[in-house]
């Protein structure tokens, strides 16, 4: 999950499946990808899924709200390297 070149940036804290346990969503800006880790419920968390975003997009921020209300868990992302934002909507 974690080697030479990852630089993790920003850690969020939120259930992101509707089990009611608390996940991970990590930005990777040294991969280029979100991290997302569910919670087992006991204190620990699963493997991490890994969701690339792009060459060189370098994500450093993410929110997690629900964008268009369906009750899941969507994940807005900015970056170094864009000018925009990325959504991952009903990723989980």
């Amino acid at each position: 999950m974690f080697n030479k070149e990852t630089r993790p940036y920003t850690i969020a804290l939120r259930n992101l499946n509707n089990d009611n346990q608390l996940d991970l969503a990590i930005t990777n800006s040294g991969t280029n990808n979100i991290l997302l880790l569910y919670g087992c419920g006991n204190g620990t968390f699963t493997n991490a899924t890994s969701y690339p975003l792009g060459y060189n997009y370098l994500p450093y921020s993410l929110a997690i709200t629900n964008l268009n209300q369906d009750k899941w868990m969507d994940i807005v992302i900015a970056s170094y390297n864009a000018d925009h934002i990325q959504t991952l909507v009903k990723m989980c």
